[in-house]
């Protein structure tokens, strides 16, 4: 018996994806702390594909929003905070 199969892995979708280091484990939570006004956040996500690097976030996040890597484990919700570097070292995937 024989079978032909088409597998398609060079397609792309649209996602949106954070850096792992973004991620926050708090119990049964995950999340990323997104920074607002200079403020920290915590939002809880839902990930749907996870890559040597990055997350994909099917839930809780919006493009455009900037998220807490360095560090983002030593915050906690309503933490003052200070953004460093440009909006050029964020990538959004979309």
């Amino acid at each position: 018996m024989f079978a032909r199969v088409e597998l398609d892995f060079g397609s792309k979708r649209e996602a949106l994806r954070v850096p792992r280091q973004a991620l926050v484990v708090r119990g049964e939570q995950q999340g990323v702390f997104v920074i607002s006004e200079d403020v920290a956040r915590f939002r809880e996500i839902r990930i749907r594909l996870a890559e040597d690097e990055w997350l994909e976030v099917t839930e809780g996040l919006q493009v455009g929003e900037t998220v807490a890597t360095m560090g983002a484990n030593l915050l906690r919700d309503g933490d003052p905070v200070r953004v460093s570097g440009g909006r050029g070292s964020q990538e959004t995937s979309a």
